[in-house]
């Protein structure tokens, strides 16, 4: 029974770096790291779809549509913009369901600028593209508490990355 639903083939650049990363394929991860990741997933009930194939695309529909046990989306890298428009027609009121029952939909992409215009279509987020810079990120105090309970007291609060960053994103639930 499939928890997790993975849509793949979105990307501007071809490459499936977010695909192979989550799932312990990239060349640039170490055999412990593989190892950790493999662990994780072989817990759930994956699914994965190539998005660029029409029977990929009847696939995520279909997969949204009956629900079941699914419990993630995994939207990797909707980053070409041919992909974005297709994305939304055929696959944006399903998702943006999905979401509302209370199903969590994770969007990794290699152009985070372009992806809020599609939140806000999709969602209505106030978000905007600020900037693409490389700075030491951390978590605000007033998401301190929310931040533990996601993701644990022993995660990181700072790290530094070139990251897009985005205006009007909220801090507390």
């Amino acid at each position: 029974m499939t928890e997790v639903l993975v849509i793949e083939g979105l990307s501007v650049c071809g490459a499936e770096f977010y695909r192979e990363s989550l799932f312990g394929g990239s060349e640039y991860q170490s055999a412990e790291e593989k190892a950790r990741i493999a662990a994780v997933w072989g817990d759930l009930g994956v699914e994965r779809v190539n998005f660029d194939y029409g029977a990929g695309r009847a696939a995520a529909q279909e997969a949204l549509r009956r629900g079941g046990r699914l419990r993630c989306v995994v939207v990797c890298d909707l980053s070409d913009e041919a992909a974005v428009r297709a994305f939304e027609t055929h696959l944006g009121a399903l998702v943006v369901a999905f979401a509302r029952r209370g199903g969590t939909v994770v969007f990794p992409t290699s152009e985070g600028l372009n992806l809020q215009s599609t939140l806000r279509r999709l969602f209505g987020v106030p978000w905007t593209p600020s900037a693409y810079y490389r700075t030491t990120w951390s978590v605000p105090p007033e998401a301190e508490a929310r931040f533990g309970a996601l993701f644990g007291r022993d995660a990181p609060r700072s790290y530094s990355a070139k990251a897009c960053s985005i205006r009007g994103a909220l801090t507390s639930p």
